[in-house]
Order: structure tokens, then C-alpha cells, then sequence
């Protein structure tokens, strides 16, 4: 895995960049299995940073990163399915956060309802979370829409849709858990297990830290959609298929997901 430790925030950047250019250029060509290589070596090298940038700060005592936060409005449809995917991806991303829903657009009301996630983390993991909320969320509309043929005659749509997305959403979490499995596995190497555990669970607790400082207590948010079986497993199997990478609302309401 590429040295990351020496890299400015400049440097991974433009080679992330270089990389996911590529695997779009393969993606257009119809190449998914190239394209996909090409994004997990994006990934890895987010992660190896965010582990040496944080490794970095407790031993010299001086912070690469300061903690911030970024309030995403979730794209396209289905915003309730996706602040829940949008959590599973700070929190395997050394990040937490929480939701906000609102019906205005603007200086005027809207008849829908607006999903956002505000997500608190240190800089360049709140990048990586955004992009992977939007990357991931329109991969996460093709396959609901690809997902359709399967659908019993005999299930209700939106039921199927919903329980697919919460499949869709918990593979996405297992894939990205082992992708930080492989590279935590790298760190240890290079800093001794011990070390790399305690500084890991340190930087979380002070991300946490930092969001009940600035939020307070949440209330905790549910799912009150039906659920099908054949929709989670085949939205878990669409998950298991998708391409991944490392690399307070006026008028509404505000809860935060279980992990």
C-alpha cells in the first residue's frame, strides 16, 4: 500500500483525483471490473492518510486536521432510505452525524420533504464521506430501478423499495468495514497494533465529542416503512456489487440513526 505519510492534503487530492479519472474513463468504456480496481485503489489511499494523518498527531502532539462539520442534502429520491446509508458511511469512515428534515425551499414551502445529514468529522474524512454519499446514492437509484424486474407481482413498490435500499445500505457497510479492516491491518505494521487501536478509538470519541458539544442530545431516528424479504436480499446483493471509494434545519425536525 502507497506511503501516505509524508503527503500533503494537495498531494492526495490530485492522485485520488488521477485515480477515480480513470476509473470513470473505464467506467464509460463499459470496463466496471478495471474501473472498479481503480476506485479501491482510491479508497485505500484515503484510508492509509486519514490512519497516518491521525498516527501523525499523537506523536508530535500537533494536529494535521481540525474536526469540522457539513450539512448534505441527500440527491435524488428517497431521502429518508438514504440519510440512513449516509450514516453508514461517516461511521465507517471515522465520523458521526445526524439528520435534519425540512419542507422549505428557499423563501417557499415545498409539499416534499427535504432529507439533509450533517456529518462531523476531521476535513478530508467529511470529503470522503460526501463524495461517497453521492456517489453511492446514485449507484443506490440505478440498482432500485434495475431491481424492479425482480419484484414479486403480488409485493407493494414501495415496500420492496424501502426494504431493498436497507439491504443496499447494510452491504454497502460490511464492504466498507473490511476495506478499513485492510487497511488498519497495513497500519499495524507500520505502528504496532496497540498504538494504531488507541489513537483510532481516541480520534472517534473526540469526533463524538465535538458533535454533542455542538448538537446535544438527538433523539434517536427509526424506520416506520414495511419491509420485504426478497427486497433486502436483493438490495444486498446490489450492494455487494456496487463501486466504492475512500478517499439545524428552519421548520424541521432532527434525530440521529443507530449504528
Amino acid at each position: 500500500m502507497t506511503d501516505t505519510a509524508n503527503f500533503t492534503k494537495e498531494d492526495l487530492v490530485r492522485k485520488i483525483a488521477g485515480l477515480l479519472a480513470t476509473a470513470e474513463s473505464f467506467a464509460e468504456q463499459g470496463n466496471d471490473e478495471a474501473a472498479q480496481t481503480y476506485v479501491q485503489k482510491a479508497h485505500a489511499l484515503q484510508a492509509k492518510y486519514s490512519i497516518d494523518q491521525a498516527m501523525l498527531a499523537d506523536q508530535t502532539g500537533q494536529k494535521t486536521e481540525k474536526i469540522i462539520s457539513k450539512k448534505i442534502q441527500m440527491p435524488g429520491k428517497w431521502g429518508k432510505q438514504k440519510v440512513h446509508l449516509a450514516h453508514v458511511i461517516a461511521h465507517a469512515t471515522n465520523c458521526t452525524g445526524y439528520y435534519t428534515t425540512s419542507r422549505w425551499d428557499g423563501d417557499e414551502r415545498s409539499d416534499t420533504k427535504t432529507y439533509y445529514y450533517t456529518v462531523f468529522g476531521f476535513e478530508s474524512d467529511v470529503e470522503h464521506v460526501e463524495f461517497l454519499i453521492n456517489s453511492l446514492s446514485m449507484q443506490m437509484d440505478a440498482a432500485v430501478q434495475a431491481a424492479q424486474v425482480t419484484k414479486p407481482s403480488w409485493e407493494h413498490g414501495r415496500s420492496f423499495n424501502a426494504s431493498f435500499m436497507q439491504g443496499y445500505s447494510s452491504s454497502i457497510s460490511s464492504r466498507l468495514h473490511a476495506a478499513n479492516r485492510a487497511a488498519r491491518k497495513d497500519a499495524d505494521v507500520t505502528y504496532g497494533a496497540q498504538s494504531t487501536a488507541l489513537v483510532l478509538v481516541d480520534k472517534k470519541k473526540q469526533v463524538e465529542a465535538e458533535m454533542r458539544a455542538k448538537v446535544g442530545r438527538l433523539r434517536k431516528g427509526s424506520s416506520s416503512e414495511t419491509t420485504s424479504g426478497h427486497g433486502y436480499s436483493a438490495g444486498r446483493e446490489a450492494g455487494s456489487r456496487a463501486t466504492i471509494a475512500r478517499g439545524g434545519v428552519g421548520g424541521g425536525s432532527r434525530g440521529s440513526l443507530g449504528r
